[in-house]
């Protein structure tokens, strides 16, 4: 069961809604944790016990980090032997990315990332121990969440776990959110992807420039929805449940520099890295030596985060050299580069380094890369790409313009000028959309 399949739609979320707005409020909780349980094992029942061993072990760890007879050489074994612990179970899921079941894959990363950030917090004294387990178990593997995130701090999510604001507006509004990740993962994610397997079929030796230029924009915009998606799906289940889960994707392929680029794409994963890998390396922003160290280790973290192999390693390392550029020369770049013209320049820098994303070795990249400033002795085009851009030239348009923030500002607009007109637009255009979602998931 996946968190867009129909079974999900029609018959887990409803069965759940019903069961968590009837039963008591002291019971509301256990049943998102049982949920989630149950929702994890439809997968696989082997890594929803890992998943369970592995947050029981570090409920308990932070228990003992707050008993006042705790010495601190134990408390700095503890905290090492969970960091240890998670981010090696972190690895051997990124190592093992060839599992077609994306719960198995990026679950790991998102409920032990949740669980060691918790646990630092309790050791460094930021929060307080959490004592109810079936709380903690909800707050690392609320089901919503656990494909790709967003990852939550302790300190937003459990205030509203002990504050349920149960409301139609929230059910409203995640329903929304959750039609609108629907349609980008179904309608456009899935379908870029059917373009992107068009252009593997073809071989190495004929693909044109075209080939390969198409292959990356694909890329990014099924890398965006895809990932945009699930957060969006994760966020407007939170909402049904009263649980507002963090902003984890805010058009990045708007931004106007890298820097920009890396704060909007994966935003909660961005504020991890920079919060517990700093903390943890206790650097320090000395001199611009020092910054550039720092900002080059966060990129190649956030490289890394995609999966453990040297092209994500030197994806990350790519767009840190840039950010570094931008960090020493920012008044320069500021003054006097209009925002147009930096907009481009940073679209073109990200479409160029998902040349390293796409590939699946630094060579097949390069191929790529020579392939498209013409420097191989491929040819600019065919017959069979032309009739493949033809064909789907609605559906890049369309991608391209919905990974935009237009389509919001003029719903924005809209609505302002023609409140109930805009209400009931949204309700039926919000209702197509998810029933045109599900005819394509049948």
């Amino acid at each position: 069961m996946d968190i867009f399949s129909l079974t999900f739609i029609f018959i887990f979320l409803p069965t759940t809604l019903l069961l968590y707005y009837i039963v008591p409020t002291k019971l509301k909780t256990s049943v998102l944790f049982f949920a989630s349980l149950f929702f994890y094992a439809t997968n696989s029942v082997i890594c929803m016990l890992i998943m369970l061993l592995s947050i029981i072990f570090d409920f308990l760890i932070a228990q003992q980090l707050v008993f006042s007879d705790t010495s601190m050489p134990v408390r700095k074994f503890l905290i090492s032997l969970v960091s240890i612990k998670n981010i090696s179970l972190v690895i051997y899921f990124l190592f093992d990315n060839n599992n077609s079941q994306l719960l198995t894959f990026l679950g790991a990363t998102v409920y032990a990332l949740t669980s060691l950030g918790y646990v630092l917090d309790v050791y460094h004294g930021e929060i307080p121990v959490v004592t109810k387990f079936f709380d903690y178990g909800t707050f690392c593997c609320f089901f919503g969440k656990i494909h790709v995130g967003p990852i939550i701090t302790a300190k937003e999510f459990f205030p509203q776990l002990r504050n349920k604001q149960l409301s139609l507006t929230n059910i409203s509004e995640g329903f929304v959110l959750f039609t609108h990740g629907i349609a980008k993962k179904i309608l456009l994610a899935d379908n870029i992807n059917l373009i992107i397997l068009e252009l593997n079929k073809i071989y190495a030796s004929d693909r044109t420039v075209l080939d390969v230029w198409l292959f990356i924009f694909c890329t990014i915009l099924n890398t965006y929805f895809t990932l945009s998606g699930y957060s969006d799906m994760a966020r407007g289940v939170g909402l049904m449940f009263s649980i507002r889960l963090p902003e984890n994707f805010r058009y990045p392929l708007q931004a106007y520099s890298v820097s920009d680029f890396f704060a909007k794409f994966n935003i909660s994963a961005n504020h991890f890295v920079r919060k517990y890998v700093y903390k943890a390396l206790d650097t320090q922003d000395n001199g611009k030596l020092a910054t550039s160290v720092n900002i080059l280790l966060i990129s190649i973290i956030m490289g890394l985060w995609y999966g453990i192999s040297l092209n994500f390693l030197m994806w990350g390392a790519f767009l840190g050299i840039f950010i570094i550029i931008e960090t020493i020369f920012d008044n320069v770049i500021s003054q006097y580069i209009p925002t147009f013209i930096r907009k481009v320049t940073t679209f073109l820098i990200i479409l160029m380094s998902f040349i390293l994303f796409a590939g699946n070795t630094p060579q097949e990249s390069l191929n790529y890369l020579l392939i498209m400033i013409g420097q191989s002795q491929q040819p600019a085009i065919h017959s069979h790409t032309l009739y493949l851009l033809s064909y789907n030239t609605v559906l890049l348009l369309g991608s391209a313009f919905f990974a935009t923030d237009y389509i919001a500002i003029i719903a924005r607009k809209f609505e302002l000028k023609f409140p109930k007109t805009g209400r009931l637009a949204s309700l039926v255009i919000n209702t197509t959309i998810l029933f045109v979602s599900i005819i394509f998931m049948m």
